[in-house]
């Protein structure tokens, strides 16, 4: 399960979570379950440059973040979801004895 302010999000394998800055969270498994947690931590304005240099990124509150899910599904939207498990793998490769890339972190 996943917190996210108030709401309650179920969390399945393949799945991502997008959180705002400031926004509170929490990833719990199910009693009896374990489950392995990926983390990156992007600045995307330090990431796209020109490309998005909304400040709306760093907003703690987003207008409509209420309402966003914060959970993308594979069924939801595989793009994103198949782009995330790329980069994950490829920050777990740096961070065995390379540099990794800048403004991003992975950890268990």
């Amino acid at each position: 399960m996943f917190f996210v302010e108030q709401k309650i999000l179920p969390y399945s394998k393949g799945d991502v979570s997008i959180i705002f800055p400031g926004q509170l969270h929490l990833a719990q498994s199910l009693k009896g379950q374990v489950s392995r947690w990926h983390f990156c931590f992007l600045d995307p304005i330090a990431l796209l440059g020109k490309i998005s240099s909304s400040p709306l990124w760093n907003e703690a509150s987003p207008a409509g973040y209420s309402r966003f899910t914060n959970i993308i599904s594979p069924n939801d939207a595989p793009d994103i979801t198949v782009i995330t498990e790329y980069l994950m793998k490829e920050l777990g490769l740096h961070s065995e004895g390379t540099n990794p890339p800048s403004k991003a972190m992975s950890g268990p």
